[in-house]
């Protein structure tokens, strides 16, 4: 079987199925023996993944897909063989979590408002 690369994966740490070791386990048994793990906006999923990687003798490549705007059009940006435990990066994915939370507080808030004005208009009936 041929050596099989990936560099952009996912685990339940952001949007994945799987726990980090356990995509790791598939990811092997597809014949993948590099695999870089890019979870959206956080590295938590990098170590337990690197000690399955470890045992199986997988190369594991630490990643992450940082999440942005352009010209006001959502853009990811994969970032490979980074330093999870980077001060300035772990920084910078708290902030990203920080105007994440805010944006969903706005949004439960406007979806607060509407029910409450779908209310009223079903009681007026």
């Amino acid at each position: 079987m041929p050596s099989i690369i990936d560099l952009h994966t996912h685990s339940t740490a952001s949007d994945g199925t799987l726990q980090p070791a356990e995509l790791v386990k598939a990811a092997y048994a597809e014949g993948v023996r590099t695999l870089a793990l890019t979870d959206h906006d956080t590295t938590a999923g990098i170590a337990p993944a690197q000690a399955q990687a470890s045992l199986l003798g997988m190369r594991l490549v630490p990643g992450i897909e940082l999440s942005t705007r352009y010209e006001s059009k959502p853009l990811h940006v994969v970032g490979l063989n980074i330093n999870p435990g980077h001060p300035e990066l772990q920084r910078g994915i708290a902030q990203l979590r920080g105007l994440r939370r805010e944006r969903a507080e706005k949004s439960a808030s406007a979806c607060r408002r509407w029910v409450g004005r779908m209310r009223l208009r079903l009681l007026s009936s």
